[in-house]
């Protein structure tokens, strides 16, 4: 396929049902539409009253008054369509440059959040490393997901913080919250962080 093409096909996948782009691009054509209207009135209006000046020939032939005024309303509605869509295009590329998935494009991230965000309502009841497995899983599918959580340990590094502390153990909730993240690696790495020795009760534990 041409380069033309694929770049049109791209572009018409910001039209897929669903995506919510659709109704915001109809209000902006609407918008530039009342201001283009505006505009060629208050030039028109002082194109007619302007008094007879060098210039306006030159605004004459800018207007291309020597065709006729369909042929006109066609080139400049093209021109007007064509820089509207650079515009937009541009403004897009460079405003979601730093959110650019490292595979994909930026419409199919969208088609692939969307999707999820009207996935099945799912609750997830269970404990251990099984639960933040299942859940690792889960989040491919669906953004309307609920863990519940068993915090019945009381063995190992459990038990001594509820001995020590009194709190439930958070270790589970901990890896549930990082199976789910958007950025797994990351919050796994934060969470797996162990306190040293000089902080009294917390000694060794994540």
């Amino acid at each position: 396929m041409s380069p033309v093409w694929n770049a049109f096909k791209n572009l018409s996948r910001w039209l897929t049902p669903g995506l919510g782009i659709k109704r915001w691009l109809l209000v902006l054509l609407a918008g530039t539409t009342l201001v283009a209207i505006g505009f060629g009135v208050a030039v028109l209006d002082f194109y007619r009253n302007a008094p007879d000046t060098w210039w306006l020939p030159v605004l004459s032939s800018l207007a291309l008054r020597a065709l006729a005024r369909p042929v006109r309303v066609a080139i400049f509605g093209t021109l007007g369509l064509v820089l509207m869509g650079l515009g937009i295009w541009g403004m897009n590329r460079a405003l979601l440059e730093p959110f650019r998935p490292q595979h994909g494009s930026v419409v199919d991230a969208v088609v692939a959040y969307r999707r999820k965000g009207r996935g099945p309502r799912i609750v997830a009841i269970g404990g251990g490393h099984g639960l933040a497995n299942l859940l690792r899983g889960l989040k491919a599918y669906s953004h309307n997901i609920t863990a519940v959580v068993t915090v019945a340990d009381d063995g190992g590094s459990s038990g001594r913080l509820r001995a020590s502390l009194g709190i439930l153990p958070p270790g589970d909730i901990r890896n549930c919250l990082a199976a789910l993240s958007n950025d797994e690696a990351l919050l796994t790495q934060l969470f797996q962080y162990r306190f040293g020795n000089d902080v009294e009760g917390l000694e060794g534990h994540s």
